[in-house]
């Protein structure tokens, strides 16, 4: 029992740091919550592999001369559920809220697969998922926007 407990507070604890990462563009420690081969995806993006994460970000998280700039962003994460699957491995599901200068910006849940990586608890994959934005979002693109408008939820393709 523990040796559980124990394990879900790591997870939760790298699930923070990703999220704190996020909110303060600190490439390196958001980087770092992943595993090397992990993969991180929603409606607009695919990486596989912690370069590939970095490499989008790198561009990304750059700021767009012709749109306003925000002054914070806060991941709030709510509803958290982890199972353990094994000693190595685990899954999770979370619900997520962003706060910005709008107030409420988005929100959804992430779908995750953690493992135990060099005695570490990692992100090995990582579903962002949407069910609301803010029509003024400075954070949400435009085309997943339009997707939750259309059909309530905005998420990675289906896998086939």
């Amino acid at each position: 029992m523990a040796e559980s407990s124990l394990s879900r507070e790591q997870i939760r604890d790298v699930v923070a740091r990703y999220n704190i990462a996020g909110d303060r563009r600190d490439l390196d420690a958001f980087v770092a919550a992943f595993c090397e081969d992990a993969i991180w995806e929603s409606a607009v993006f695919r990486c596989i592999g912690r370069s590939a994460i970095r490499e989008y970000l790198s561009v990304a998280w750059q700021p767009s001369p012709s749109a306003p700039a925000p002054r914070f962003r806060r991941h709030n994460l709510t509803t958290t559920q982890i199972d353990l699957t094994s000693d190595e491995s685990a899954a999770g599901r979370i619900y997520y809220l962003v706060t910005t200068d709008l107030g409420l910006d988005h929100c959804g849940f992430y779908v995750d697969r953690y493992r135990r990586d060099d005695g570490r608890w990692l992100i090995a994959h990582r579903e962002v998922w949407m069910d609301w934005s803010h029509p003024d979002s400075l954070f949400v693109p435009q085309i997943s926007k339009k997707m939750v408008a259309e059909t309530g939820i905005c998420g990675p393709p289906p896998k086939t």
